[in-house]
């Protein structure tokens, strides 16, 4: 209770009529000093096209190989092999799985490293008589390990190969009158229970990334430029014998560092709704909720993790020697969040009612859930909020005790 007491009295202080008419004063002149650098300015901006840019790119690129490998509906890829027309039941059993049979002569497997293929299955030419002895044909598969992209292909191959040996057995069997039980007592049979929504989160797991970095890029040179920048260029100094406080000082400072990456996460929240909303996800297979309430939603999610991160990157620049210094400290930074995001996106099904009072991960799980069409709870925004606004409070609390110490004015 006493605390509570005590945070609005300070509060009180800060918002009282004199302190408003510093905050202002404090903002409109780094607001204007910000606008002037438009070198800097233009920088700050590119987040926003470079990212929606990549994400465009990565879409388009996984939706081109898709309808690549894809005739009449069936997914397709190449597979080249050695002396198919031996075993006409083998070829067509692939085509009908949807390999590409590709012919290749004898010289490609001796020099298959050298090639443009990465494996070759060979079909031997005494498979007929191997077929009329009730002998088993010795397939080959000859391939490159080294190359990592080549084993998932392999599975494929191997995969259609054991299914083709099972309907050959089977077929035997009964050409025989023995029953195909005997043969495979146990059956498998797969069901995938996940919906396209939740299929789709697999797609769209880079979207959440995309904003924490927004949030935490948009605003460092303008963080760093207004402490350790002012200080480099010995304007503190005559800033701090200013009557300006150093309660309206620091949180002037911080909301034009704040509105800047407002300004700029929201044109990004922006431009996904719209490339999300045109895109066609449903040749992919997928769905996505792009409705214009979820996007404010998870808008209003990230306004804390904005105050939080601007107010992290004046505290940081506070204590660096130098503007660059200062850039390279809250650089490092981003890698917190990072580390929460990476782990959210490779467990994106990973869930616990505390996520919502961590910063970053309140924030993934609250775009994961909007973007499947699940619905947000009100109470995980108060969360979210209620934490991320109080270290965003603790933080400029401490940058504004520090300001006028000899170590920050004197580096």
């Amino acid at each position: 209770m006493l605390l509570f007491r005590s945070l609005n009295a300070r509060a009180m202080r800060m918002f009282n009529k004199h302190n408003r008419t510093m905050l202002w004063t404090v903002f409109r002149k780094e607001w204007t000093d910000a606008w002037r650098d438009k070198r800097a300015m233009k920088l700050a901006w590119m987040p926003a096209i470079y990212f929606v840019g990549m994400f465009l790119l990565s879409f388009f690129f996984i939706l081109n190989l898709q309808k690549n490998d894809k005739v009449a509906g069936i997914a397709t890829f190449p597979v080249p092999v050695y002396n198919a027309e031996a075993y006409p039941a083998l070829k067509q059993w692939l085509v009908e799985q949807g390999a590409n049979i590709t012919s290749v002569e004898k010289e490609t497997i001796n020099h298959l490293a050298a090639s443009e293929h990465d494996y070759v299955l060979i079909v031997p030419d005494d498979v007929d008589e191997a077929i009329t002895q009730a002998k088993p044909a010795q397939l080959m598969l000859v391939y490159d390990a080294s190359k990592q992209d080549v084993h998932q292909k392999l599975n494929q191959v191997r995969n259609m190969v054991y299914s083709f040996n099972a309907r050959e057995s089977a077929v035997h069997l009964l050409a025989r009158g023995v029953s195909v039980g005997v043969a495979t007592p146990v059956q498998l049979t797969e069901h995938n229970i996940a919906s396209e929504q939740q299929m789709s989160i697999y797609i769209l797991g880079s979207i959440p990334m995309m904003l924490v970095l927004a949030v935490f890029i948009a605003g460092i040179g303008f963080s760093a430029d207004m402490t350790a920048g002012e200080r480099e260029r010995r304007s503190l100094e005559a800033l701090l014998i200013t009557p300006v406080r150093s309660g309206a000082l620091i949180p002037g400072k911080w909301l034009t560092s704040f509105l800047i990456t407002f300004m700029i996460t929201s044109v990004i929240i922006i431009l996904l709704a719209i490339t999300l909303r045109v895109l066609p996800f449903s040749d992919l297979g997928v769905r996505v909720d792009s409705r214009i309430s979820g996007w404010l939603i998870i808008l209003c999610a990230f306004i804390p993790l904005m105050a939080l991160a601007t107010a992290m990157q004046i505290l940081i620049s506070l204590f660096a020697r130098s503007f660059k210094d200062a850039q390279t400290y809250t650089s490092l930074m981003i890698f917190l969040p990072m580390a929460a995001t990476f782990y959210l996106l490779f467990k994106p099904s990973a869930f616990a009612e505390w996520f919502y009072w961590v910063p970053v991960i309140g924030q993934h799980v609250i775009v994961r859930d909007t973007l499947l069409g699940n619905s947000v709870p009100w109470t995980s925004l108060v969360q979210v909020w209620l934490v991320d606004m109080l270290l965003a409070l603790v933080c400029l609390k401490i940058a504004a005790a520090k300001i006028r110490s000899r170590s920050v004015i004197y580096g």
